[in-house]
């Protein structure tokens, strides 16, 4: 069976303007790229927002931890390795030494440094901030207040951020101090 030179003809044409890059128009477009988030944040709002959110729950369950008011379970809903493993040394010595805090630690003045959505988990957001520690005092085991010698009330800290792409959550990953003049 010989097909018409007429398709013939068409499906010529056709394999010729495909071969060559060509498109037909009036079909449906793809998406436009810059339009759809590449990270688990759609801006570097919403990144600062839910680094600053999780930075303050850190804060939270270590300060309460510290107080004897809970055992520092939690902090794996906030914080992963190395920051984590940190945190449980810091928890596990201070208890070992008789160590009693009251207070909290905040956070404030919150600053995006860095959002790269496609970047190493253990690394995806980085934020500066100022910790403030002048209404938490840890004491001894013998009651005594336990003078900071280390770091001064305030200081600038900077803090870093994984994804937890499973579990769908931002966790620290890691903080050091910046300055430790007052930010």
């Amino acid at each position: 069976m010989q097909l018409p030179k007429f398709i013939l003809f068409a499906g010529g044409v056709l394999l010729s303007a495909l071969l060559s890059g060509c498109v037909l128009t009036g079909g449906v477009s793809p998406a436009d790229d810059s339009t759809i988030p590449s990270g688990p944040f759609a801006t570097d709002d919403d990144a600062l927002a839910a680094a600053e959110s999780t930075y303050e729950k850190y804060l939270e369950i270590m300060s309460a931890t510290m107080r004897g008011d809970e055992n520092g379970n939690r902090l794996g809903e906030v914080a992963m390795d190395p920051l984590l493993v940190g945190s449980v040394d810091v928890l596990i010595r201070s208890a070992n030494a008789g160590n009693r805090s009251t207070g909290t630690v905040t956070g404030s003045d919150y600053v995006l440094r860095d959002y790269s959505p496609a970047g190493e988990p253990a690394s995806i957001i980085t934020i500066q901030m100022c910790r403030d520690v002048s209404q938490s005092h840890t004491y001894d085991s013998d009651g005594e207040l336990l003078v900071r010698s280390v770091a001064p009330d305030r200081s600038t800290m900077e803090v870093t951020f994984g994804y937890d792409y499973e579990r769908k959550r931002l966790l620290a990953s890691g903080n050091q101090i910046l300055d430790t003049g007052p930010c």
